[in-house]
């Protein structure tokens, strides 16, 4: 499938449940990951840098936060 040159992308989560599916980023082709971000639009693949930084999707795009561990055992949002 032919990705568009403008997507108001939105980026979902897609994680594997097995070790038997791994993605590999279309923009940098890092690669075997666990989890990726796909578009639900165009269906473009992305990993999490790539998500962050590319420039077209930075103001269209929506990305959950995750969470990660403090000290304390509370949960923060990553940025």
């Amino acid at each position: 499938m032919a990705i568009p040159k403008y997507c108001h992308h939105t980026l979902n989560l897609l994680k594997s449940e097995s070790t038997l599916i791994q993605w590999t980023c279309s923009q940098c082709y890092s690669g075997p990951h666990w989890y990726i971000y796909e578009c639900k639009y165009c269906k473009l693949k992305t990993c999490r840098p790539c998500a962050d930084k590319a420039w077209p999707m930075k103001d269209h795009t929506t990305v959950q936060p995750t969470a990660v561990n403090t000290r304390a055992g509370q949960s923060e949002l990553a940025s």
